[in-house]
């Protein structure tokens, strides 16, 4: 195998690495999202409703909220962002005036060493 042939195939394999670890990433944002509604708020909790319904924290009566949020992989600035196509996910998230925050378009600290290992994992299984 010549230089050019070796160097090739590394070009080849950052760009598969790079490829299925936004993948990888736009999944465990989607579990951090599930996991932040699930929880109720991490690592700190949400501060309680003011007048408790019976249902969950942001839920609301349709689940939209968790429903419209995921996790997007942006290939061209290999990055993944966390959003929300709902119009008041904006001060559901950052909380407003009279709203307080609850933020769940977040992937906390205690996330990472999953993500990390889950892409390294998807990493090393790459064949080339």
């Amino acid at each position: 195998m010549t230089a050019d042939e070796i160097n090739k195939k590394l070009l080849q394999y950052v760009d598969k690495a790079q490829t299925v670890t936004l993948k990888q990433m736009e999944l465990e944002g989607d579990k951090s999202i599930k996991l932040n509604f699930k929880e109720q708020g991490r690592p700190e909790k949400w501060q309680p409703k003011k007048k408790p319904d019976g249902r969950a924290i942001l839920s609301g009566k349709t689940g939209m909220l968790l429903i419209q949020s995921t996790a997007v992989a942006d290939y061209s600035s290999s990055k993944v962002k966390l959003v929300s196509n709902l119009i008041y996910s904006k001060v559901q998230n950052d909380g407003g005036k009279f709203t307080p925050a609850r933020p769940f378009l977040v992937i906390p600290p205690v996330d990472y060493d999953r993500i990390l290992s889950n892409c390294a994992k998807v990493i090393n299984s790459i064949k080339i």
